[in-house]
């Protein structure tokens, strides 16, 4: 959008903050109450120098939207930018509940690897559905079921080694302090 005239990276920005202030209020009220509640321009972006930018840019984001989604925004008449923008984040809706429950199944149940290279591409990827979870305030799983979700990224590489495996389940299976005196421990 900055390229389209000097001044349009300003007034993309405002368009975008906009947009993201309007989403914010939106999510935070009861459903009855968003059924009215539309963007509305601030008096930064209704001035006159950028009414040809506003057309061109609506038309530039009118032919990137899917079919589906075009067709609601011409039905609801919200063909500016900031309606457009509002309506692709309604019905994307960054943080809403789709986002969270995509969030929550990658870090539980991350895709298996049989390959190292795999394994640490995963793991990269599972770091930043971590992080997107803190960004977006979801509640994070318990240790033992994101520890859980990490050994299933490595389960069949840890499986194809058969020593690194042994060592492993060692290692894992000393629960108990050194002394072996817990509820569990075989001396009583």
């Amino acid at each position: 959008m900055s390229d389209l005239s000097p001044t349009s990276e300003q007034w993309w920005d405002l368009t975008l903050d906009t947009a993201k202030e309007w989403y914010q209020a939106h999510m935070n009220m009861t459903p009855i109450q968003r059924l009215s509640h539309q963007p509305a321009l601030p008096d930064a972006l209704k001035q006159r120098k950028w009414g040809r930018l506003e057309r061109r840019a609506a038309s530039l984001l009118m032919a990137a939207l899917p079919e589906q989604l075009k067709e609601e925004v011409i039905s609801s008449k919200s063909v500016s930018a900031l309606g457009i923008v509002s309506k692709a984040m309604l019905s994307y809706q960054p943080g809403g509940l789709t986002e969270r429950s995509a969030i929550l199944f990658a870090l539980e149940s991350p895709q298996e690897c049989s390959s190292v290279a795999g394994a640490i591409s995963q793991r990269r990827k599972w770091i930043r559905w971590k992080r997107r979870a803190t960004e977006v305030g979801v509640a994070i799983p318990d240790a033992s079921i994101l520890m859980r979700g990490l050994s299933r990224i490595m389960k069949k590489i840890v499986q194809s080694f058969p020593e690194l495996s042994f060592r492993l389940s060692l290692v894992l299976g000393q629960k108990q302090p050194l002394g072996g005196h817990g509820p569990n421990s075989c001396n009583g």
